[in-house]
């Protein structure tokens, strides 16, 4: 997550003094006390590069700290973002009166304590606040049509764009966590969201009157297996329940996802070309094996293959509507959400996975998620390397199964010669292809006793935690079927590519706090052209010394495999314009030079 703000706000903040040159000294001034927050969290980051942090092999305090300073960097970055935000759209005619310590906006991600699951904030609709402004924030290269989730005190609710054109949406119930309970006074408006590359653009939210007829769409609620009455809310008072398990399926424009009466995935069609590919997702637990060397922080000692678990069915909730639709159940230890989006953009490649894992009454035990397929990939899988390349991982039968698991940092596939199965990950985990058609996602670990490698306790600080996935199921083009690829290691689709970097660094929400009438420019969009999907900036860095100040840019460009293309990306010849990147910041000479 740190990661993610670090880069987004130095981006933001280096546009900002570059498009505005006249008026942004203060910006980069010490008593603006913005640059020391940006050093602050950069700190806080490479510190968290240490062998005992980013492993979590230190002592539970040590953790602690870790993650007390990483919360305080991420709440820095938030406030960098949102007073960068505020200069970059206010109106050019007025000369801009900073005001380093206001908080303009509300960021959509906020965290009560440094071990709490991050939590919308709800937007609040009354006398006087009829209408809300809501500026979303899109760090990538290339514009982003995605829908955008967001929490609202009322249900009647109208999206427009800045121009007051209205904007398809969706509402849906609240559920309590860990339940079927639905939440009173909140709902979550769901829209399609479209932002400009490395841009700001503004969507307001207007409370209408019931009656209005609004381009917004009720989703339908159906609980299976559901004992009892139906819960009821304003809005949707049909829930659909039905008191048995039973099989069913969701769909969008590209596939079709059926599931088990369990509410578990089991099977994909690509609705190109009707091709059915058995996908079975289900969850197993490693034991740690008896004896003088046990499972610890260091170790990883299964006493044998991992079991399915097992549990007395529950209820799995349904939502469906024109722009998602959503299949939610718990199993013990995780809350397993999966998600079909019905877009043009990112986020309908795939079905978008969701565990929230919480194993903290379990005794000695590492949890996985697992999809079976009939993929004939043989004994080949592919991991990739730090975010930047992939490289191809052979299961050796010789070696004990912990051998053949391997860090899984943003992306693994499996492949034969007529489909390719992509897991995309947002955090990095371990990953196993211990069968044929087999991917294996460590999701978290609990173990009891200290492994005897200097740490001198087990691993029981376990707290709830969010873990995201996008599932990617393609087929090969007819002209490359039944050929192998020339390359060594490994590639990419253009699908898995952008389906990672969005979730990598997915758009930010910036909920304004003032009157929806305060003078604000509704959008930022500094790129004239984009140089393609393959091109990604890595950083936009503001490097200031006393000869004056300048930017450092960091680009890297992805090559993806050509068997799997996709029309909606564009993707460049290999040629950067810079000046498409940044027609008007940092003038107009550039040089190369070392990362450091």
């Amino acid at each position: 997550m740190l990661v993610s703000y670090v880069r987004a706000t130095e981006l933001l903040f280096s546009l900002a003094w570059g498009t505005k040159q006249s008026s942004s000294d203060w910006l980069l001034a010490p008593e603006s006390g913005l640059t020391k927050l940006l050093s602050d969290a950069r700190r806080s980051l490479s510190l968290f590069q240490h062998h005992d942090a980013i492993t979590g092999t230190a002592k539970d305090h040590v953790v602690e700290d870790y993650a007390k300073k990483l919360l305080e960097a991420i709440n820095g970055m938030q406030h960098v973002m949102q007073q960068t935000a505020h200069f970059l759209l206010s109106p050019p005619q007025v000369p801009y009166q900073p005001n380093s310590e206001f908080v303009y906006f509300d960021m959509d991600n906020m965290r009560k304590q440094h071990y709490s699951i991050p939590e919308k904030a709800v937007v609040f609709f009354g006398e006087g606040f009829e209408s809300q402004r809501v500026v979303l924030y899109n760090s990538l290269t290339w514009r982003r049509e995605e829908l955008v989730t967001l929490r609202v005190s009322t249900r009647n609710v109208k999206v427009t764009d800045a121009a007051g054109i209205s904007v398809p949406s969706q509402t849906s119930p609240v559920f309590q966590e860990f339940s079927d309970v639905i939440a009173e006074s909140h709902y979550d408006i769901t829209f399609m969201a479209d932002v400009p590359s490395l841009g700001l653009t503004t969507y307001l939210l207007h409370a209408v009157l019931p009656a209005k007829n609004i381009d917004n769409a009720m989703s339908h609620v159906k609980l299976l297996n559901f004992v009892g009455s139906a819960p009821r809310i304003e809005g949707f008072e049909y829930i659909e329940v039905v008191d048995e398990a039973k099989e069913f399926s969701i769909h969008n424009d590209h596939l079709s996802a059926a599931f088990s009466e369990q509410g578990l995935l089991k099977a994909v069609t690509l609705k190109d070309t009707g091709v059915t590919v058995p996908l079975h997702l289900d969850f197993a637990r490693y034991h740690a094996r008896q004896g003088q060397e046990r499972s610890g922080a260091y170790l990883f000692l299964p006493d044998r293959e991992a079991e399915t678990v097992k549990w007395d069915s529950s209820p799995v909730r349904i939502v469906e509507g024109p722009l998602f639709s959503q299949v939610h159940m718990h199993l013990p230890g995780v809350q397993h959400t999966v998600t079909l989006v019905n877009t043009q953009g990112t986020d309908s490649l795939g079905l978008e996975v969701q565990n929230v894992v919480d194993i903290s009454d379990q005794v000695n035990c590492e949890l996985v998620m697992r999809i079976s397929s009939n993929i004939k990939n043989g004994d080949d899988f592919y991991t990739d390397l730090n975010g930047l390349q992939i490289i191809r991982r052979k299961r050796f039968f010789k070696l004990p199964l912990q051998a053949n698991y391997y860090p899984l940092p943003t992306m693994a596939f499996i492949q034969d010669q007529a489909f390719r199965f992509t897991v995309v990950t947002a955090q990095p985990l371990g990953v196993g292809s211990l069968k044929e058609g087999q991917i294996e996602v460590m999701q978290d670990r609990r173990l009891n006793q200290d492994d005897n490698r200097g740490l001198g306790q087990g691993v029981t600080d376990n707290k709830p935690f969010p873990a995201t996935f996008r599932l990617i199921l393609e087929q090969r083009q007819p002209s490359c079927q039944g050929t192998a690829s020339d390359h060594p290691a490994g590639l990419p689709t253009v699908a898995a590519h952008v389906a990672s970097l969005s979730l990598l660094h997915p758009l930010f929400h910036l909920l304004w706090l003032g009157k929806t009438q305060d003078k604000l420019e509704s959008r930022f969009a500094p790129m004239t052209r984009e140089p393609g999907s393959d091109i990604h900036v890595v950083m936009l860095h503001t490097l200031t010394s006393q000869s004056g100040n300048a930017a450092g840019l960091v680009v890297h460009r992805q090559e993806m495999d050509p068997c799997f293309p996709l029309e909606q990306f564009s993707l460049s010849n290999g040629l950067l314009n810079v000046s498409n990147l940044l027609p008007t910041q940092f003038g107009n000479t550039m040089k190369e030079a070392t990362l450091s």
